[in-house]
């Protein structure tokens, strides 16, 4: 019975001894997806159980291409790019912008981290993008652009009913980066039309084709 019971015993701290290997085998991951674990106290024996204590830190930041630690809303400024025969925008019934003919609707989220590299590569895309038919661009066309902010673009809909918005970034981060989206695009020689940001706002357009493309930067 005795000689059980410490088979039984040197069964279970065999049994253990694997899971501490695999556990600070887990210290070397370098995946963000891991925790890493700590030993506090080596394997103790009481009543015939082994036990062991261990306290888990989670991974250091990775880090983005300028060398800041990415943040846990780290994403990607989006445009939503829409080929449009005529469209506008009112707030209270009035209209804000809007365009006749053939143009672009582009509806921008952005997020907390994003930045003139975002902003760089966001108006390229707009302008240079060859989505007419005749494979041609906004910039080769001189087509109209309504640029409207969308931070329902970074709704996270995985739990639950109601959507998440942590993703995108508050107003008066967003704003700017908005604006500046819209400047960018002016300087290349295009018109842009803009809606009213953060405001309660009713957007008309016609999808062409119907042709949408989602650039993330």
């Amino acid at each position: 019975m005795a000689a059980s019971a410490a088979n039984h015993c040197r069964l279970q701290k065999t049994r253990l001894l694997v899971v501490l290997s695999a556990l600070s085998g887990a210290q070397k991951s370098k995946s963000k997806r891991f925790y890493f674990f700590r030993f506090s106290h080596f394997p103790f024996e009481a009543n015939g159980f082994f036990y062991v204590v261990f306290s888990g830190t989670r991974p250091a930041h990775p880090r983005s291409s300028n060398g800041a630690p990415y943040s846990r809303y780290h994403g990607c400024m989006r445009a939503l790019i829409q080929r449009a025969e005529g469209a506008n925008v009112t707030v209270e019934g009035k209209q804000l912008g809007g365009f006749t003919g053939q143009g672009l609707m582009v509806l921008l989220g952005i997020t907390h981290e994003d930045g003139k590299e975002q902003i760089d590569k966001v108006v390229r895309k707009i302008a240079d993008l060859r989505i007419f038919e005749d494979e041609t661009s906004a910039s080769d066309n001189d087509a109209p652009i309504l640029l409207i902010s969308q931070f329902t673009l970074y709704g996270d809909t995985r739990k639950g009913r109601r959507p998440s918005w942590s993703k995108a970034a508050p107003g008066q981060v967003a704003e700017p980066i908005y604006e500046a989206v819209a400047a960018g695009l002016r300087e290349r020689g295009l018109h842009v039309e803009t809606g009213q940001f953060g405001a309660h706002m009713k957007v008309s357009f016609t999808n062409d084709g119907p042709y949408t493309v989602l650039v993330e930067a």
